[in-house]
């Protein structure tokens, strides 16, 4: 039952993003831009045989990257602009097994409230850092922009702090978060952490602590 909640969810994550591909798409193709679209389909065909390959919801850390990469390369088509990622990650842990879908949808909303395209390159940075820490990793997605609201920040630190978020109305317009954050609960028990905080230079910064090992040992496993 776990197993098939967590696909579920897993299923769920921004079913909009293609959508808003899509209509990019036809954008460059009604100007002719064969160029722009042919980027855009083999970045949107390599994310989607990542989203629904058979692999019962695990990936590594090296193709968890790689599906952030075409995420971002898709975004410079849509808005027009690069936003470049300083991703600062172990090479030795690039093989370690972890959830899909863990990284994508923290950058995504960087980019959705932090970032603007009137910004110039200078007022807004990216950074992934992912480290190991006795005998977990700990995975960093900080960006700064435009500060992260009040509001949205106490209520993800009341449904962090064990809040049922119920039917909340926040929650129900902005799924990314809890969705990801119930998916790590399913998956890797109670030693899950994660917390939430705002930079002094403004966006917002999360913190993501989850054990290492192989999927047999965690708590569900799903190979």
């Amino acid at each position: 039952e776990k197993e098939k909640e967590l696909l579920l969810l897993q299923a769920q994550t921004n079913p909009h993003f293609l959508f808003n591909t899509l209509e990019t798409m036809e954008s460059y193709a009604m100007k002719q831009n064969g160029e722009a679209v042919r980027g855009i389909v083999q970045s949107v065909s390599r994310m989607m045989r990542y989203n629904v390959r058979s692999d019962r919801g695990w990936t590594t850390l090296r193709e968890e990257i790689a599906f952030v990469t075409h995420f971002l390369h898709i975004h410079r088509y849509r808005n027009g602009l690069a936003v470049e990622c300083d991703w600062s990650v172990d090479p030795e842990l690039l093989d370690e097994p972890v959830m899909k879908l863990i990284i994508q949808p923290f950058v995504e909303n960087a980019l959705k409230y932090g970032w603007s395209p009137a910004m110039r390159s200078e007022d807004f940075a990216l950074n992934v850092s992912i480290s190991r820490q006795e005998a977990g990793l700990v995975l960093r997605i900080r960006n700064t922009g435009i500060p992260m609201q009040e509001l949205a920040l106490q209520k993800i630190t009341d449904m962090l702090q064990g809040v049922d978020p119920g039917d909340d109305p926040y929650f129900r317009q902005h799924t990314g978060i809890h969705n990801v954050y119930h998916r790590l609960r399913l998956t890797y028990g109670e030693s899950v952490r994660m917390s939430f905080s705002q930079p002094e230079a403004g966006g917002a910064s999360v913190e993501i602590q989850i054990p290492t090992g192989t999927r047999d040992a965690l708590p569900v496993s799903l190979g």
